[in-house]
């Protein structure tokens, strides 16, 4: 699992000087090319390492910075060291805090509390839980599109 630092924003300095987008996803058979257009940082909280493993291997392939982390505390954590991600796909059932308490705390935060979350979650309520979190739901299994797509809306603006 990989933790992140505030370097690893797209817009911060460092990252500039050493990241660049991965290859086409097109020309490696994939079907959605927008993401090479630009670098989106993304922060996945999953305690699951398989689920995490696969969210972050599919965001990685179209482009995307993907940092990790096992529950709401540990995303907490980074986030208040100083990590900006464009986007967080959040898992609601987690051990040490679950996304239910991280959602309450992120929203409380005036520094965090703009970072738009969709909820990882197979529950039937998906989208009402969703809107009572101020979230968008992705209903697991996942939908690869519907993540793909609440990336590239959400981070549209978070272009090098």
């Amino acid at each position: 699992m990989r933790a992140c630092d505030p370097t690893l924003h797209p817009l911060h300095p460092v990252f500039a000087m050493t990241y660049a987008p991965r290859a086409d996803p097109v020309k490696a058979g994939g079907d959605r090319s927008c993401m090479t257009h630009a670098i989106h940082a993304v922060l996945v909280v999953e305690d699951d390492d398989d689920s995490r493993d696969a969210l972050v291997a599919l965001l990685e392939a179209y482009g995307c910075v993907v940092c990790e982390a096992v529950d709401g505390k540990d995303a907490l954590e980074q986030l208040r060291d100083g990590y900006r991600p464009c986007s967080i796909l959040l898992d609601l059932t987690m051990p040490r805090m679950d996304g239910w308490e991280f959602r309450e705390q992120q929203r409380r935060d005036p520094e965090l509390s703009h970072i738009p979350v969709a909820l990882l979650t197979g529950a039937a309520n998906a989208h009402l839980y969703a809107r009572r979190l101020g979230a968008e739901a992705v209903t697991k299994p996942v939908d690869l599109n519907a993540v793909m797509t609440f990336v590239e809306n959400r981070c549209a603006g978070m272009t090098l």
